[in-house]
Protein backbone atom coordinates (compact mmCIF):
# COMPACT_ATOMS: atom_id res chain seq x y z
CA UNK A 1 0.00 0.00 0.00
CA UNK A 2 1.32 3.45 -0.96
CA UNK A 3 0.13 6.68 0.62
CA UNK A 4 0.07 10.13 -0.95
CA UNK A 5 2.72 11.26 1.53
CA UNK A 6 4.06 10.73 4.99
CA UNK A 7 3.04 12.57 8.11
CA UNK A 8 5.11 13.03 11.25
CA UNK A 9 4.12 11.55 14.59
CA UNK A 10 1.20 13.51 16.13
CA UNK A 11 0.27 15.05 12.76
CA UNK A 12 -3.29 14.41 11.55
CA UNK A 13 -4.75 13.61 8.12
CA UNK A 14 -8.33 14.40 7.15
CA UNK A 15 -7.86 13.38 3.52
CA UNK A 16 -5.01 10.92 3.15
CA UNK A 17 -5.11 8.87 -0.07
CA UNK A 18 -3.53 5.45 -0.59
CA UNK A 19 -3.54 2.91 -3.40
CA UNK A 20 -2.91 -0.83 -3.52
CA UNK A 21 -3.22 -3.70 -5.97
CA UNK A 22 -5.50 -6.63 -5.30
CA UNK A 23 -6.89 -9.70 -7.05
CA UNK A 24 -10.00 -9.60 -4.89
CA UNK A 25 -13.39 -9.74 -6.64
CA UNK A 26 -15.21 -8.11 -3.74
CA UNK A 27 -17.35 -5.07 -4.61
CA UNK A 28 -15.81 -1.73 -3.72
CA UNK A 29 -18.24 -1.21 -0.87
CA UNK A 30 -17.31 -4.54 0.68
CA UNK A 31 -13.59 -3.74 0.37
CA UNK A 32 -14.16 -0.50 2.25
CA UNK A 33 -16.00 -2.38 5.01
CA UNK A 34 -13.24 -5.00 5.18
CA UNK A 35 -10.54 -2.36 5.49
CA UNK A 36 -12.40 -0.54 8.25
CA UNK A 37 -12.69 -3.81 10.14
CA UNK A 38 -8.90 -4.15 10.15
CA UNK A 39 -7.47 -0.67 10.64
CA UNK A 40 -6.99 0.91 14.10
CA UNK A 41 -9.82 2.99 15.55
CA UNK A 42 -7.83 6.15 14.83
CA UNK A 43 -8.25 5.49 11.09
CA UNK A 44 -11.42 5.53 9.01
CA UNK A 45 -11.57 4.54 5.33
CA UNK A 46 -14.10 7.03 3.99
CA UNK A 47 -14.16 6.00 0.32
CA UNK A 48 -12.78 3.43 -2.10
CA UNK A 49 -12.62 3.47 -5.90
CA UNK A 50 -11.26 1.46 -8.81
CA UNK A 51 -8.40 3.26 -10.56
CA UNK A 52 -6.16 2.56 -13.52
CA UNK A 53 -2.82 0.85 -13.06
CA UNK A 54 -1.16 4.18 -13.92
CA UNK A 55 -2.62 5.91 -10.86
CA UNK A 56 -0.19 6.46 -7.98
CA UNK A 57 -1.37 8.04 -4.74
CA UNK A 58 1.85 10.05 -4.40
CA UNK A 59 3.27 10.53 -7.90
CA UNK A 60 -0.10 11.35 -9.52
CA UNK A 61 -0.84 14.15 -7.04
CA UNK A 62 -0.73 17.68 -8.46
CA UNK A 63 -0.91 19.40 -5.08
CA UNK A 64 -1.87 19.26 -1.44
CA UNK A 65 -3.73 21.32 1.10
CA UNK A 66 -2.84 21.61 4.77
CA UNK A 67 -4.44 23.25 7.79
CA UNK A 68 -2.71 24.33 10.98
CA UNK A 69 -4.85 24.99 14.04
CA UNK A 70 -3.46 27.10 16.86
CA UNK A 71 -5.12 27.83 20.19
CA UNK A 72 -4.05 31.18 21.68
CA UNK A 73 -4.47 32.20 25.29
CA UNK A 74 -3.11 31.78 28.80
CA UNK A 75 -4.88 28.47 29.41
CA UNK A 76 -3.80 25.18 27.87
CA UNK A 77 -6.52 23.77 25.53
CA UNK A 78 -7.22 20.73 27.67
CA UNK A 79 -10.48 19.86 25.88
CA UNK A 80 -8.62 19.33 22.60
CA UNK A 81 -5.46 17.49 23.66
CA UNK A 82 -3.25 16.58 20.72
CA UNK A 83 -5.62 18.24 18.23
CA UNK A 84 -4.35 21.83 18.28
CA UNK A 85 -1.07 23.60 18.90
CA UNK A 86 -0.93 26.20 21.66
CA UNK A 87 0.53 29.68 22.01
CA UNK A 88 0.19 31.62 25.27
CA UNK A 89 0.86 35.09 23.94
CA UNK A 90 -1.35 37.26 21.67
CA UNK A 91 -0.46 37.35 17.98
CA UNK A 92 -0.61 40.18 15.44
CA UNK A 93 -2.81 38.84 12.64
CA UNK A 94 -2.09 41.68 10.22
CA UNK A 95 1.69 41.39 10.63
CA UNK A 96 1.52 37.64 9.92
CA UNK A 97 -0.63 38.25 6.84
CA UNK A 98 1.88 40.81 5.59
CA UNK A 99 4.71 38.33 6.07
CA UNK A 100 2.74 35.60 4.31
CA UNK A 101 2.67 37.63 1.08
CA UNK A 102 6.42 37.15 0.65
CA UNK A 103 5.94 33.37 0.57
CA UNK A 104 3.37 33.13 -2.21
CA UNK A 105 4.40 31.94 -5.66
CA UNK A 106 7.32 29.90 -7.02
CA UNK A 107 10.28 29.94 -4.65
CA UNK A 108 13.16 27.84 -3.40
CA UNK A 109 11.89 26.90 0.06
CA UNK A 110 15.17 25.40 1.27
CA UNK A 111 15.06 27.71 4.31
CA UNK A 112 11.86 25.99 5.42
CA UNK A 113 12.82 22.38 4.71
CA UNK A 114 14.02 20.07 7.46
CA UNK A 115 16.83 17.63 6.90
CA UNK A 116 15.77 14.13 5.97
CA UNK A 117 13.67 14.93 2.91
CA UNK A 118 14.12 12.85 -0.24
CA UNK A 119 13.04 15.32 -2.93
CA UNK A 120 15.40 16.34 -5.73
CA UNK A 121 14.45 20.02 -5.65
CA UNK A 122 13.39 22.43 -2.93
CA UNK A 123 11.46 24.68 -5.34
CA UNK A 124 7.70 24.71 -4.80
CA UNK A 125 4.72 26.80 -5.88
CA UNK A 126 2.81 28.01 -2.83
CA UNK A 127 -0.55 28.84 -4.38
CA UNK A 128 -2.32 30.19 -1.33
CA UNK A 129 -1.66 30.96 2.32
CA UNK A 130 -4.55 32.22 4.43
CA UNK A 131 -4.48 33.15 8.10
CA UNK A 132 -7.73 33.80 9.89
CA UNK A 133 -9.09 34.09 13.38
CA UNK A 134 -11.20 31.24 14.66
CA UNK A 135 -12.79 30.76 18.05
CA UNK A 136 -9.97 30.57 20.58
CA UNK A 137 -7.12 31.08 18.15
CA UNK A 138 -6.03 31.01 14.51
CA UNK A 139 -6.23 28.79 11.46
CA UNK A 140 -3.49 28.73 8.83
CA UNK A 141 -4.35 27.16 5.46
CA UNK A 142 -1.82 26.27 2.77
CA UNK A 143 -2.14 25.03 -0.80
CA UNK A 144 0.82 24.16 -3.03
CA UNK A 145 1.94 21.83 -5.80
CA UNK A 146 3.87 19.98 -3.11
CA UNK A 147 5.47 20.45 0.29
CA UNK A 148 8.95 19.72 1.59
CA UNK A 149 9.68 17.77 4.76
CA UNK A 150 8.20 19.77 7.70
CA UNK A 151 7.76 22.77 5.40
CA UNK A 152 4.34 23.78 6.76
CA UNK A 153 5.46 23.57 10.39
CA UNK A 154 8.58 25.59 9.60
CA UNK A 155 6.54 28.23 7.79
CA UNK A 156 4.16 28.51 10.73
CA UNK A 157 7.08 28.76 13.15
CA UNK A 158 8.51 31.74 11.27
CA UNK A 159 5.12 33.41 10.91
CA UNK A 160 4.67 33.11 14.67
CA UNK A 161 7.94 34.98 15.20
CA UNK A 162 6.36 37.85 13.29
CA UNK A 163 3.03 37.49 15.09
CA UNK A 164 4.74 37.77 18.46
CA UNK A 165 6.49 40.98 17.38
CA UNK A 166 9.95 39.47 17.55
CA UNK A 167 10.56 39.96 13.82
CA UNK A 168 9.32 42.35 11.15
CA UNK A 169 7.29 40.88 8.27
CA UNK A 170 10.18 41.58 5.86
CA UNK A 171 12.35 39.19 7.88
CA UNK A 172 10.42 36.26 6.38
CA UNK A 173 11.44 37.38 2.89
CA UNK A 174 15.09 37.56 3.99
CA UNK A 175 14.90 34.03 5.42
CA UNK A 176 13.33 32.73 2.21
CA UNK A 177 15.99 34.31 0.02
CA UNK A 178 18.80 33.18 2.34
CA UNK A 179 17.92 29.47 1.81
CA UNK A 180 19.38 28.71 5.24
CA UNK A 181 17.14 26.74 7.59
CA UNK A 182 19.08 27.92 10.65
CA UNK A 183 17.96 31.52 10.04
CA UNK A 184 14.24 30.73 10.28
CA UNK A 185 11.93 30.29 13.23
CA UNK A 186 11.61 27.13 15.25
CA UNK A 187 9.53 24.27 13.89
CA UNK A 188 5.92 24.58 15.08
CA UNK A 189 4.57 21.65 17.09
CA UNK A 190 2.99 18.77 15.12
CA UNK A 191 -0.34 18.64 16.99
CA UNK A 192 -1.87 21.50 15.03
CA UNK A 193 -1.08 20.18 11.54
CA UNK A 194 -3.68 18.48 9.32
CA UNK A 195 -3.27 17.10 5.81
CA UNK A 196 -6.58 18.33 4.43
CA UNK A 197 -6.50 16.91 0.92
CA UNK A 198 -4.30 15.50 -1.81
CA UNK A 199 -5.25 16.85 -5.23
CA UNK A 200 -5.38 14.99 -8.56
CA UNK A 201 -6.20 15.93 -12.15
CA UNK A 202 -9.07 13.47 -12.00
CA UNK A 203 -10.54 12.72 -8.61
CA UNK A 204 -11.39 9.00 -8.34
CA UNK A 205 -13.93 9.60 -5.57
CA UNK A 206 -16.32 12.36 -6.68
CA UNK A 207 -16.90 15.16 -9.15
CA UNK A 208 -16.36 18.00 -6.69
CA UNK A 209 -12.63 18.01 -7.36
CA UNK A 210 -13.11 20.02 -10.54
CA UNK A 211 -14.07 23.00 -8.39
CA UNK A 212 -10.92 22.56 -6.27
CA UNK A 213 -8.69 22.38 -9.34
CA UNK A 214 -10.12 25.57 -10.80
CA UNK A 215 -9.66 27.43 -7.51
CA UNK A 216 -5.96 26.50 -7.44
CA UNK A 217 -5.14 27.32 -11.06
Amino acid sequence: MQGSGRTDSKVHALGQVAHFETTSTLPIGRIQQALNAQVPRSISVRACADVSMEFHACHSAIGKRYLYLLAVGPDRPVLRPGLVAWERHPLDLFAMREAAQFLLGHHDFAAFAARGGSTQTTTRHLRSLHIQRIRGGFMFSFAADGFLYRMVRNLVGSLLEVGKGRRAPEWVEAVLQGKDRSRGGVTASPEGLYLLRSLYLSNPFDSSFAEDKESLS
